[in-house]
């Protein structure tokens, strides 16, 4: 039996890479398409890999210059692409629309939807007939994962798409059947957004997401404590994490949350943690308070959540993650990009939409235990993390040949 993954930046590369390792301890054969930034993600775990140039001819004189032409605008140097695969990757899905609309029609696509104007299936095509894959496995991404998923489909070939948490954007293109013979979903939530739009619900299993298996783990909560005594703060003090990401169209948004939390935690007594984005956020151009703590990179993420009492944050996954490690968490309905999350109190979450209610907010955590009694009891309607990746494997190979399992 052979698997071939398909995936695209570090995120899905966490729900991705444990299912391959787990797939690997079975003696299965996997193929994987690392896309864009989760090639990081493969190299440090060590396991194999390959990108779209494996795939690409790039003698072809098109798809170098397409790929030229949009790596002017998408490429980033210092997030571990080389500009050669951004010219494969982009190269090759601008010339297959090309070659489908013609050259005018796919510019003006592309100036309309951007990179998501781009659905390389031909191209998709021909990685399935070069890896034989007997089954298809991709995360949720709308382009190259979407592509090989309809590739998979034209081929008769079993596919499963992977959906990260809430599929409030994927949904539009998941609930076409060509799309995943099966989708493996984060919660009953997702499964029921996804049939009421169409999806037959045999099609569709609560897997959780494996991701977050990792929270799990007893140490991480023995971790928690030991990141308190190191940064010696004491076990009965209250301590506000807050989980900055960017907001392109407002990158001055986070600046001043950061700079508020600061203040209210100082006058409050308590403590303040800051966790810059890693990918998106030069640290050395940001002005960080005197009052908080900088969670570096180094340090283990998970390990700063179960050190915590609140999490704050915009619309990032670290308030997932905090939920289910039993956080108390806290959104900020403030960014553009608030719609595509759906952090409610029906898992356990507060949603605030104005700056002046923080404070009173984080005074309720800290003094009312009716409130964190009633949010602990929502997050109950969370799933468990721990069983995702396997749960995932076994749809795997019930989908697949196991003639060859260890």
């Amino acid at each position: 039996m052979k698997v071939l993954t398909v995936c695209y930046g570090g995120g899905h590369a966490t729900m991705v890479i444990p299912v391959v390792k787990k797939l690997l301890e079975k003696g299965i054969d996997v193929s994987s398409l690392a896309l864009t930034t989760s090639i990081r993600n493969f190299e440090r775990e060590g396991i194999s890999y390959n990108k779209v140039i494996d795939y690409v001819n790039m003698r072809c004189p098109k798809i170098l210059r397409y790929g030229e032409f949009l790596s002017s605008k998408h490429h980033t140097d210092g997030k571990g692409i080389t500009i050669e695969d951004s010219i494969a990757y982009l190269g090759t899905s601008l010339n297959e629309l090309v070659k489908s609309v013609g050259e005018d029609a796919a510019l003006e696509e592309y100036e309309k939807k951007g990179l998501n104007a781009f659905n390389a299936v031909q191209f998709m095509e021909r990685v399935i007939d070069i890896e034989r894959p007997d089954i298809v496995v991709t995360t949720s991404s709308p382009r190259m994962e979407k592509a090989a998923l309809q590739a998979a489909y034209k081929k008769g070939i079993p596919s499963i798409c992977m959906v990260d948490l809430f599929a409030l954007m994927e949904v539009e293109w998941l609930k076409n059947h060509n799309n995943g013979d099966v989708l493996a979903v984060f919660s009953e939530p997702v499964k029921n957004r996804l049939v009421s739009a169409g999806r037959l619900s045999s099609s569709v299993f609560v897997t959780g997401n494996p991701a977050f298996d990792v929270l799990a783990d007893p140490l991480i909560h023995l971790n928690g404590k030991e990141y308190r005594k190191n940064k010696e703060i004491s076990e009965d003090e209250f301590v506000v994490f807050w989980a900055e990401q960017p907001e392109p169209g407002n990158p001055n948004l986070p600046r001043e949350i950061r700079a508020l939390l600061s203040r209210i935690c100082e006058n409050l007594g308590i403590t303040f943690i800051i966790r810059l984005h890693p990918s998106s956020t030069d640290i050395t151009k940001e002005k960080l308070p005197d009052y908080a703590l900088n969670s570096d990179f180094s340090e283990s993420l998970q390990s700063v959540i179960s050190a915590s009492d609140l999490i704050i944050t915009l619309t990032s996954t670290v308030a997932m993650e905090g939920l289910l490690l039993d956080k108390d968490v806290l959104i900020l309905e403030m960014s553009a990009y608030s719609h595509l999350v759906d952090y409610s109190e029906d898992i356990g979450a507060m949603k605030l939409n104005d700056k002046q209610d923080i404070e009173k907010a984080i005074v309720s955590f800290i003094y009312d235990n009716k409130l964190k009694n009633k949010m602990k009891t929502k997050r109950k309607n969370l799933p468990t993390a721990g069983m995702a990746t396997n749960k995932i494997v076994d749809l795997i190979l019930k989908m697949g040949s196991v003639d060859d399992i260890k």
